[in-house]
């Protein structure tokens, strides 16, 4: 794994990499990461993040960038399918300034104008069951 110079390994997505903090996984692979955001804006709300260690998109090798990145198109579309939501918000903000508030590089993915459920957990089991329906795992 690497780590940029300037990356905190106290923060809360180090630790969920470590497997020392709890989250609700929906998907990974080799280089990334997919979890329920713990505050959710809407149901489904998702973070994608890196497994390599880095504070902002500015850290990143480009190819480490576009592992992460190349995941979004696959993850909006499966949130759009178990959800039944009509469009997905893509954002991430990259230093203090921006509003970054985890120094660790993560996207927020947010569905609109689907279903609402409250128990992240079943929300979890909606989206393993499409992905599992998709046959990419």
């Amino acid at each position: 794994i690497d780590m940029s110079s300037n990356y905190p390994a106290n923060n809360p997505f180090h630790q969920i990499l470590k497997h020392e903090l709890e989250h609700i996984k929906i998907y990974e692979t080799e280089h990334a990461l997919a979890f329920l955001d713990i505050n959710p804006r809407r149901t489904g709300h998702t973070l994608l993040i890196p497994k390599g260690l880095y504070s902002t998109v500015m850290d990143m090798p480009d190819t480490d960038c576009a592992a992460v990145l190349k995941e979004i198109p696959y993850l909006t579309n499966i949130l759009i399918s178990a959800l039944k939501a009509t469009g997905v918000k893509v954002l991430s903000n990259n230093g203090i300034s921006a509003g970054q508030l985890v120094p660790h590089v993560h996207f927020h993915l947010i569905p609109y104008g689907g279903i609402v459920i409250e128990n992240r957990d079943e929300v979890a089991s909606i989206i393993r069951q499409q992905i599992v329906l998709s046959s990419k795992i």
